[in-house]
């Protein structure tokens, strides 16, 4: 589970979350290809079955993306 700290990101992703439009305004594709890409990475490095959630800055138990063995299983503009 990753967990936004920096603010700026707070409030990038809690507008998203709002307004999906703006998910390319805030890079949200490059984010989710980059998380995707270390999902691979430890599939890799530990084998298959974990899974990368990016947690909403408003609900740690809320993820906004999920990646597992290297494919998107969750996004939430989608």
């Amino acid at each position: 589970m990753i967990t936004p700290t920096d603010d700026q990101m707070k409030e990038a992703l809690t507008a998203m979350q709002n307004d999906h439009s703006i998910a390319e305004q805030i890079g949200w594709d490059n984010l989710t290809k980059n998380l995707t890409q270390s999902s691979a990475s430890i599939k890799k490095a530990l084998g298959s079955g974990y899974s990368l959630e990016l947690a909403s800055p408003n609900d740690a138990q809320q993820a906004l993306f999920t990646a597992k063995d290297g494919k998107a299983t969750y996004n939430v503009i989608k």
